[in-house]
């Protein structure tokens, strides 16, 4: 697969070297909720992080390498990453490290590294239909419950959270797209604050994937109905939420 090349405009001025840190997970939470924000108007950007992420999860489908070779391919990707911090990357250089890459994921190589809660890795919609989360031993459901200020009778899903992978899936269903408004998921910790992501609606539907340390420390999951482009704290109704400690 191609990676098309992308420029920087007077309209856009997110690189491609961030929209890859977005994808592999490497930029913090702000710099990555103004990016989510940003893709949802620039189908450029939408079309380039689309094309990182089905090359860096190439490897669901692939044999894992040896550990010998794993450590070597390692270190080539932590040099590209040392590299990127140079202002300027000419763009043969990045071209070439960019074909590295397509490599090292079809070998298995590139997995989501978190390191402590600051770090995550969100995906939604099509992607995710047939995710092996579900079929983990180690993996608990839960079952969404609707509230009453929605379409409670049609509103359905399931949870699918598995400590110790620090991931969770989301599937739901039933929900109406409401103009100038936006769902928005909130992780609810006892002693942290609120993670907030927009959600992607697509026919009624809600798949959102998460991979980040602390999940075992949520206690509730919710969706509520916020301004477009989402709110810092839930401010609008509830549609439904999940209790993860039932």
């Amino acid at each position: 697969m191609k990676v098309a090349r992308r420029t920087m405009t007077n309209k856009c001025e997110w690189k491609e070297e961030e929209l890859f840190d977005f994808v592999a997970g490497k930029i913090d939470r702000f710099k990555s909720k103004q990016l989510r924000l940003h893709l949802k108007s620039c189908h450029d950007c939408q079309s380039t992080v689309s094309e990182w992420k089905a090359i860096l999860h190439c490897e669901q489908n692939v044999t894992q390498p040896s550990p010998g070779l794993k450590r070597r391919i390692d270190k080539s990707i932590d040099k590209f990453a040392k590299h990127k911090v140079n202002k300027w990357v000419s763009k043969p250089a990045y071209a070439i490290a960019g074909c590295f890459l397509f490599i090292f994921a079809l070998l298995g190589l590139l997995q989501m590294k978190s390191t402590g809660g600051e770090e995550y890795f969100v995906q939604q919609q099509e992607e995710l239909s047939h995710h092996p989360i579900a079929r983990d031993a180690n993996t608990s459901q839960f079952k969404v419950i609707p509230t009453s200020n929605f379409n409670k009778n049609e509103i359905e899903g399931t949870v699918w959270l598995n400590d110790k992978n620090n991931e969770m899936l989301l599937k739901a269903e039933g929900l109406t797209p409401i103009v100038e408004k936006d769902y928005q998921l909130w992780m609810i910790h006892p002693k942290r604050d609120l993670n907030g992501e927009l959600l992607t609606i697509k026919n009624g539907m809600i798949v959102f994937y998460y991979k980040g340390e602390g999940l075992d420390e949520v206690r509730f999951i919710e969706v509520s109905l916020e301004p477009k482009g989402g709110s810092p704290l839930p401010t609008g109704p509830k549609a439904f939420y999940v209790d993860l400690q039932q």
